[in-house]
């Protein structure tokens, strides 16, 4: 990675208190070290505010990192890591990535997409990943859907199956250690395919949920949070600005009787959901601009990137990083306070 510009030297922040952990996701854009990670790192921790980010970052999920594309590996995580590293004034972090067991790349290697957890060893206790492949739907030469399956290719230039990775953590605070499952996706791009039709983020999600809970299976334990994260590639709302299909059976406060729902959190709508909050404030509250209410990418209603949580106890500090400067990618980096439920 290029060290043509270093990322300064974060002043003022510290450690998340008690069960509480800092948590970010970002997609990387290939982690160009000039116009998107290192941005991400200066807004994260060098711009520091003790009200809104008060905390260095515990756990990272980035997207397009350690990935294969036309046959390339591209962004090793550890490049990443030690932009992290000096961007945090020498905190110590370490990397587990999405490897890809199947595909166009014959053997075990970089997956299309790239999907990886970065985390600070000094906080929490690597105990374990597992990885899931993800689900696509594309359409035939007549443009009917074929279903959600695994492919290795979903209609562009892929190299290898699109694969999450999940992982499992301990946390210690004085002679306590309690337990968290960590897993982050790039859903793959969909070519084709239109609004109507099912895009799989509800089984992509579904799979990344039972990748964490087969971490736990294998301990004979289980988490007292479960963080789902990453680049879902599709926007919560539709053209007419309603909830998508998928998104309600994600988020428990949209659950349906009709249908299943995963039970999850979406702490950006979370943060824009206060007691007595109607439909339309929310959706006004995603969409407004500035720096603390900036919660979609790409441009008016095109959030596709989240953190969504199980068994929270507690959320502050929802933010993302506001597009103040012209070089900053499509994708916002998404945070927050979270803390880890009792027993």
């Amino acid at each position: 990675m290029s060290r043509e510009r270093q990322p300064a030297v974060a002043g003022g922040q510290v450690n998340a208190p008690g069960w509480r952990l800092s948590v970010w996701n970002y997609n990387s854009h290939s982690g160009d070290p000039t116009r998107n990670w290192r941005l991400f790192l200066d807004e994260i921790a060098t711009r520091v505010s003790t009200i809104v980010r008060p905390y260095i970052p515990d756990i990272v999920t980035v997207q397009e990192v350690q990935y294969r594309a036309g046959g390339i590996a591209h962004v090793p995580c550890s490049d990443l890591v030690d932009e992290l590293r000096q961007a945090t004034g020498g905190k110590h972090y370490r990397c587990t990535w999405a490897t890809a067991p199947t595909g166009r790349n014959n053997g075990t290697g970089p997956t299309q997409g790239g999907a990886a957890i970065i985390y600070r060893p000094s906080r929490l206790t690597f105990l374990g990943q597992t990885m899931f492949p993800l689900q696509s739907n594309k359409v035939d030469s007549d443009g009917n859907p074929l279903g959600c399956e695994v492919r290795d290719n979903d209609g562009a230039d892929q190299t290898s199956v699109w694969t999450g990775v999940a992982a499992r953590f301990g946390m210690t605070v004085g002679t306590e250690t309690r337990h968290l499952t960590v897993a982050t996706a790039h859903m793959p791009t969909q070519v084709d395919l239109g609004d109507q039709y099912n895009h799989c983020i509800y089984d992509n999600t579904q799979a990344a949920i039972q990748a964490t809970k087969k971490l736990d299976a294998q301990a004979s334990g289980s988490s007292q949070l479960r963080i789902i994260s990453g680049d879902f590639n599709m926007e919560d709302r539709n053209s007419t600005n309603r909830w998508r299909h998928w998104y309600k059976r994600l988020n428990r406060r949209w659950a349906e009787a009709t249908v299943e729902n995963l039970g999850m959190d979406d702490i950006a709508e979370k943060a824009c959901h206060p007691s007595g909050a109607t439909d339309a404030m929310v959706r006004t509250c995603l969409d407004r601009s500035g720096q603390r209410g900036t919660w979609w990418t790409v441009a008016h209603r095109r959030r596709i990137d989240y953190i969504w949580t199980i068994n929270s106890a507690s959320f502050a500090n929802q933010e993302t990083i506001a597009q103040t400067r012209p070089a900053y990618s499509d994708h916002r980096g998404l945070g927050a306070t979270l803390e880890l439920s009792a027993p």
